[in-house]
C-alpha cells in the first residue's frame, strides 16, 4: 500500500489508540494556570495569567480558590467554575489560541466535579460538552471516552481533582477555539483548571520500516506476529498490522497476537511504523503465514455438553472448570492482612491494594509491568482498578485468585459493610414509614443505593427497595404480580400514567420521588426500563415521567423509593437528603445481630484502550446505580470496558447482586476497533438492570 493511501486510512481512523501515544517529543503549546482571583476579561488584571490565550463566555466566570490538588503538577489557586449551585449558572466557557504550527496537537485539563456523589463521571454524559473550532462558527464535538495514559479518573469522588487528556487530535489553525459548555449548570457544577494544548513540531520524515517479520506459536486458529522495531528520531507512535492488504489492528508493542482465523489458511502480513507526527514508514518485508490444519476428529468447545442433567429433569449449566494459570511473575494480594510496604512477592508479604487502585501506596503503587495478581481467597476487596498498563501477547496482565490460598471466594465488593450501629425507629425519626416502631435506622453517607443486602457466610438475602406492589418471587412470569396501567396521555414536557385501581393514595407526597419499572406500549416492544416520577396528582390517580414512549394501558408495572412504600418485612429505604438508611428485616429481626452490605459503587474495574488483561477466578458483588442501559451510551457495569481494546479475556468469574455484569462499549471506527473479546463461564445472578451488554451505541468491534 502507498504511503498516500496509508495518510488517508489514517485519517477515516480518526482517532489513535490512546494507549500508544509516544510523549517523547511532545512540545506544551499553552498552559492556563488561571490565577489567583475571579477573572474580570482583561489579562493585565489577572494574578498568574500564563500565556496569550483569548478567553470569552458568558460570564465572567468565578475563578474561586479551588485548591487544585490531586494530580502530579496541578497548579493549586484558582479555578473557572462552571455552573453554579446560586448562579450566576455559567454555561459556557471558550479558549482560543493558535495551532498552525503544530501537529498532533491535543487538549488537557484538570476537572472535579462540586456535587455530592458525581464526581467526574459527570465528564462523560452529556452535561458536559467539549468542542472545537477553527472559525467560531462551526463547532465539531470531541469524544470524551478516549483517553491517553497518564488521565487519572476519580470516577464519582466528589471535590477530588482528575487530570484529563483526551486522545483525539485537534486541526492546524490560526486561531483555534475550544470550547467547554454545561448542558446543566444550576444541578451539577463543575471546575476547570490546567488547561493544556500540547504537541510536535513539523515532521515530515517517516520511521524506517520495521524488519525481521515472523510468526511464532502457529496454532489452528492463531499464532503470534512478532517483528524488530522501527526507529524516528520523535519515538515510534503505534505499529499498524494489515493482513492481505487489509487493515487489522494497532499496537505499541513489537508484537500482535492474531486470533479467530481460519484453521489450515494462509495470509500474507505487514507491518507499518506510525510516528508522532503520523507520518508512515515503508511497510515491512511480507511474512507468508500458513496455520496447522485441524486433526481428524478434533472438537470446539462449543461443541461440549455444558448441561448436567438432574434426575426430576430439570437442566443445570455446567461451565468449564476454573484453572489458576499464573504467569512468570507473580504479586499476591490480601486486602484484609496484606501491607502495601512489603513486597508482595509471596503469601506471607502481600499487599493490601493492587497497583491500579488509586488507594495504593508505598511498593505496591510503585509497581508495573508484566505480573499476575493473585487476590486471596476468603477475603473481601473493597477498592475500585482502572487499568494502567496492558499485557503483551506472550505475556498479558493476570487477575485471579488461586485455589490454594485462603477458602471460599476471592471477591470484590463495591459496598459497605455495616454491623451494627443501628436505632429503632419511632414516628418522628422515620415519618411517613407505615408501622416505623417496626424499622431500624442508621444515618450514614450513601448514593442512592438500589442494592442492599443481608450475608451468612457465603450465603446472602436481598433486602428489596421498599415499592408497590411488595416484591415477590415468581419464576414462571417475573410479572405476575405487577400493577398495570389503565391509560396514559401525553402532555407539554412528559406522559402521565394513570391507575384508577392501585394509585388511589390521597397523601400529595406519596408518591414525590418515586421511580416507575414499566413495560412501554412504543419502540422496544414491552421492554422494562424505569423513569423517574416527575409529579404525583392523588385527585387523577396518575404520575407523571419524562418521556413518552413508556408505559401504557394495559402495561405492567411496579413503582419503588418513597418511605411509605416501605410497609413489609425485608425492605429497605434510603433517605437521601436526611442520608439515613431504613430497614426492615425479616422476622422483624434486630439489624444488630446480623450483617449487611449496602452498595456505593457502580464499577469495580475499568479498563479503557488497554490490552492484553486476563481476569478469573473472582467474585464481583454488590454495585448500583440510579440508571438503565436505555438512552445510555455507556452502561453501568462492575466491569467496565471501553475505549479500543483487544484481547480482553474474562472467564469463571462470578457476578452477583451488581446493577450491571460486563459492558463493552467503543465508539472507535471501523479500521480501529475493539477485537479480541472472549467472554466465557462466567455466572451472572440476580442482575439489577444488565448481565453483558456489547454496546448502547454505534459500536465498533470484531472477534468477540
Amino acid at each position: 500500500m502507498k504511503n498516500k493511501e496509508m495518510q488517508k486510512l489514517l485519517a477515516l481512523c480518526g482517532i489513535l489508540l490512546a494507549s500508544l501515544v509516544s510523549l517523547d517529543a511532545q512540545v506544551t503549546i499553552l498552559q492556563e494556570r488561571f490565577g489567583t482571583v475571579q477573572w474580570q476579561g482583561v489579562p493585565s488584571l489577572y494574578p498568574g495569567y500564563t500565556s496569550d490565550a483569548g478567553f470569552s463566555g458568558d460570564a465572567p466566570h468565578d475563578y474561586s480558590l479551588a485548591g487544585s490538588t490531586g494530580y502530579p503538577v496541578a497548579s493549586g489557586g484558582a479555578a473557572v467554575l462552571m455552573g453554579s449551585w446560586n448562579g450566576p449558572f455559567n454555561t459556557e466557557f471558550v479558549l482560543r489560541y493558535s495551532t498552525v504550527e503544530y501537529t498532533g496537537v491535543r487538549l488537557s485539563f484538570g476537572f472535579k466535579h462540586n456535587s455530592s456523589g458525581w464526581g467526574t463521571c459527570q465528564l462523560t454524559n452529556n452535561f458536559t460538552w467539549i468542542e472545537y473550532s477553527t472559525d467560531s462558527a462551526s463547532w465539531t464535538m470531541m469524544d470524551k471516552t478516549y483517553l491517553l495514559e497518564g488521565s487519572s479518573w476519580p470516577c464519582a469522588d466528589d471535590q477530588q481533582w482528575a487530570f484529563i487528556r483526551l486522545a483525539e487530535l485537534l486541526p492546524q489553525a490560526p486561531v483555534l477555539y475550544i470550547r467547554f459548555t454545561h448542558t446543566s449548570p444550576e444541578i451539577h457544577p463543575y471546575y476547570l483548571d490546567d488547561i493544556t494544548l500540547t504537541g510536535f513540531l513539523p515532521d515530515d520524515t517517516p520511521p524506517s520500516a520495521p524488519s525481521g517479520l515472523r510468526a511464532e506459536r502457529i496454532g489452528h486458529d492463531g499464532f503470534i506476529l512478532v517483528w524488530s522495531p522501527a526507529t524516528d528520531e520523535n519515538g515510534i507512535h503505534s505499529y499498524r498490522v494489515f493482513r492481505n492488504g487489509s487493515y487489522l489492528l494497532s499496537t505499541a508493542d513489537t508484537m500482535a497476537r492474531i486470533t479467530n482465523q481460519m484453521p489450515g489458511s494462509s495470509a500474507g502480513y505487514t507491518v507499518y511504523a506510525v510516528d508522532p507526527a503520523e507520518n508512515i514508514s515503508p511497510g515491512s518485508s511480507a511474512a507468508e503465514v500458513t496455520l496447522l490444519s485441524l486433526p481428524e476428529g478434533h472438537t470446539y468447545s462449543w461443541e461440549s455438553t455444558h448441561v448436567k442433567f438432574l434426575p426430576g429433569g430439570d437442566m443445570e449449566w455446567k461451565p468449564e472448570e476454573f484453572v489458576y494459570d499464573p504467569g512468570s511473575s507473580v504479586r499476591y494480594i490480601d486486602y484484609q492482612d496484606g501491607n502495601d510496604s512489603g513486597d508482595g512477592l509471596t503469601m506471607s508479604t502481600p499487599w493490601k491494594h493492587h497497583p491500579w487502585d488509586p488507594g495504593a501506596t508505598g511498593n505496591a503503587a510503585e509497581c508495573k509491568g508484566l505480573h499476575t495478581y493473585v487476590f486471596r481467597r476468603g477475603v473481601v476487596y473493597r477498592g475500585t482498578l482502572t487499568a494502567k498498563e496492558s499485557g503483551t501477547p506472550l505475556e498479558p496482565i493476570r487477575l485471579t485468585s488461586d485455589p490454594s490460598w485462603g477458602n471460599g471466594e476471592a471477591c470484590f465488593y463495591g459496598s459497605i459493610r455495616l454491623t451494627e450501629g443501628w436505632t429503632r425507629a419511632d414516628a418522628a425519626s422515620a415519618p411517613h414509614i407505615p408501622e416505623p416502631e417496626k424499622v431500624w435506622y442508621m444515618d450514614v453517607d450513601l448514593p442512592a443505593t438500589k442494592i442492599v443486602c443481608e450475608v451468612d457466610g457465603e450465603q446472602f438475602r436481598q433486602i428489596h427497595l421498599a415499592r408497590s406492589p411488595n416484591y415477590q418471587y415468581t419464576p414462571d412470569d417475573p410479572l405476575k404480580t405487577w400493577w398495570k396501567w389503565t391509560g396514559k396521555a401525553e402532555t407539554d414536557g412528559g406522559l402521565w400514567l394513570t391507575d384508577r385501581t392501585n394509585l388511589v393514595q390521597d397523601d400529595p407526597a406519596y408518591y414525590r420521588g418515586a421511580t416507575v419499572f414499566s413495560q412501554e406500549d412504543a419502540i422496544v416492544m414491552c421492554t422494562v426500563w424505569k423513569q423517574d416520577v416527575g409529579e404525583w396528582d392523588p385527585v387523577n390517580h396518575r404520575v407523571k415521567v419524562p418521556a413518552t414512549s413508556f408505559g401504557g394501558a394495559g402495561c405492567h408495572y411496579y413503582i419503588e423509593n418513597t418511605p411509605f412504600l416501605l410497609d413489609t418485612p425485608g425492605e429497605f429505604y434510603y433517605d437521601q437528603t436526611a442520608g439515613r438508611l431504613f430497614v426492615r428485616l425479616s422476622g422483624e429481626r434486630d439489624p444488630n445481630t446480623t450483617v449487611i452490605e449496602v452498595a456505593g459503587k457502580t464499577k469495580l474495574i475499568d479498563i479503557s484502550n488497554r490490552h492484553d488483561i486476563r481476569i478469573s477466578g473472582l467474585s464481583f458483588g454488590f454495585t448500583t446505580a440510579h440508571t438503565v442501559r436505555y438512552g445510555q451510551n455507556d452502561a453501568a457495569s462492575a466491569l467496565r470496558i471501553t475505549g479500543v481494546c483487544n484481547h480482553i479475556d474474562i472467564q469463571n468469574n462470578k457476578f452477583y447482586y451488581v446493577n450491571g455484569g460486563i459492558s463493552l462499549n467503543n465508539t472507535g471506527s471501523a479500521e480501529v476497533n475493539t477485537h479480541g473479546i472472549s467472554i466465557c463461564d462466567n455466572d451472572l445472578r440476580y442482575i439489577g438492570d444488565l448481565a453483558i451488554v456489547l454496546s448502547t451505541d454505534m459500536t465498533y468491534i470484531d472477534d468477540v
